[in-house]
């Protein structure tokens, strides 16, 4: 009786798997707001396949932000050591609070002795402007201001 309550409730869980809802993949450019099935964007352009399946290519200069996976990422200015690049970077949302957004953004650090390693950085930004680049010692004390915990970022 065991064996088949776990079997019954196994096939029920792969069911539910198998009936989930796909993620809505929204891009919103210069032009508008597209929905779209697949999004990839490379380092000029970015190639969307539509809701409809029409392949188009826009160039990431016209993109503002796009949505995948649950994520929202952000065309937001560079900055290094609290001053500007001069690059625009997407940046993924983790939390907003009032006019207050906690951004991360991961790039592979070449500098370090492991060129292939993700590195996050962490920005606090009012609109699009840089509001506080964080560190290490700032960064946990802004997660308890975005009610976050350390370990969920």
């Amino acid at each position: 009786m065991k064996k088949l309550f776990a079997f019954i409730l196994a096939a029920a869980y792969c069911i539910a798997g198998i009936a989930h809802e796909p993620y809505v993949i929204r891009v919103d450019s210069k032009s508008g707001k597209l929905d779209c099935k697949r999004v990839n964007i490379g380092i000029t352009n970015a190639r969307i396949v539509l809701d409809n399946g029409e392949k188009i290519i826009l160039p990431v200069d016209e993109i503002n932000s796009y949505s995948l996976n649950d994520k929202m990422f952000t065309k937001l200015p560079l900055h290094k050591n609290g001053q500007p690049t001069g690059k625009m970077a997407f940046m993924e949302l983790v939390k907003t609070r009032g006019d207050l957004s906690f951004y991360r953004y991961g790039r592979y650090d070449t500098e370090s002795m492991h060129p292939s390693e993700l590195v996050y950085h962490y920005f606090v930004f009012s609109g699009n402007k840089l509001h506080l680049e964080l560190n290490n010692a700032t960064l946990p004390s802004v997660c308890k201001f975005f009610n976050l915990s350390y370990n969920e970022i």
